[in-house]
């Protein structure tokens, strides 16, 4: 099943040759056949349908999206996986700023110190393009040291 911008979508073993028409849309997707000796995840990974089935290189990372025959880091998708994992790190110390945890006031401003890093690291995003950070991100090295 081919997207509108060419993607394959999924593929699909019907259970009837003709249970699925070439060039027939279903759920939003066009159903495009394809050989069965043809290696799924490969055909998911590599294979584009304009007018006919050709091949582009696999995905760069999870933050390229398909456009326009090229693949396009998408900011978008960086950014809101970096705040999902920047919140789950926040709300894991919550803990650390309540009045009545058992941290001496030294060990809860380290963790101040912490939490306000984490919240600070949108500020490394800029206008250019946050490609660069994908190795940072994915390394951890982005994110601040919590405290011991």
């Amino acid at each position: 099943m081919v997207k509108t911008n060419g993607e394959v979508a999924y593929t699909i073993s019907p259970a009837v040759d003709d249970m699925y028409v070439n060039g027939q849309t279903y759920n939003g997707c066009v159903a495009r056949h394809i050989s069965h000796e043809s290696d799924d995840q490969a055909v998911i990974a590599t294979w584009i349908w304009s007018d006919g089935w050709g091949t582009r290189i696999s995905q760069p990372s999870a933050y390229h999206e398909w456009s326009e025959s090229a693949w396009v880091f998408s900011s978008l998708l960086f950014r809101r996986d970096v705040r999902a994992t920047r919140d789950i790190k926040l709300s894991a110390c919550d803990w650390t700023q309540v009045p009545d945890s058992a941290l001496s006031d030294s060990k809860r401003a380290e963790w101040a110190v912490y939490r306000r890093a984490l919240r600070d690291i949108t500020e490394r995003f800029s206008d250019d393009g946050d490609e660069g950070l994908i190795d940072s991100f994915a390394t951890e090295n982005m994110f601040p040291t919590k405290p011991e």
